[in-house]
């Protein structure tokens, strides 16, 4: 199997890498004889299985949470992101690839440049599953001031005033 020109075009795109090195990376993956690049839905379409992340997962590295926490300052580009942090481009690419698999981000082009911004939607899973913790956590606090209520109240009720 070998890579078209659009398939290192996309490999570039995705990494936010140049052509060059998007050759190099498409002749490295040649190389690898892993099973699912036999495997073709039809023609030449190969097998693309969907993988989807958990956010929890996604946001658990700190690096990608200040990713994220940049993305969410508003739209901005794989160099932006890397040049406000330690770590490389490609490095940001792939962070941003797994918040993307998480549904926590969505891309669009701008002329040559990808830009992030956060999904709208993101965070409301999330966002669901703290409301239900902090609920249950009320409901459970509220249950045992009201048992230690009347277990005080019974108490003074047995006690003679002075």
């Amino acid at each position: 199997m070998h890579a078209s020109g659009s398939d290192i075009r996309r490999i570039g795109d995705l990494f936010d890498i140049d052509i060059d090195s998007a050759a190099r990376c498409a002749k490295a993956f040649d190389r690898i004889d892993l099973p699912h690049q036999r495997e073709c839905v039809s023609g030449n379409l190969p097998f693309m299985s969907a993988v989807m992340i958990d956010p929890w997962y996604a946001l658990a590295d700190p690096t990608r949470r200040r990713v994220f926490s940049r993305v969410a300052g508003g739209p901005c580009s794989v160099t932006e992101i890397a040049r406000e942090l330690p770590v490389s481009r490609p490095a940001v690419s792939q962070h941003l690839r797994v918040l993307l698999d998480a549904g926590l981000v969505d891309v669009r082009r701008q002329g040559r440049e990808r830009l992030y911004r956060p999904r709208h939607d993101g965070l409301a899973g999330l966002r669901r599953e703290l409301e239900s913790y902090w609920a249950q956590t009320l409901a459970t606090f509220k249950t045992l001031a009201e048992q230690t209520y009347q277990t005080d109240a019974t108490a003074q009720e047995g006690t003679p005033s002075r």
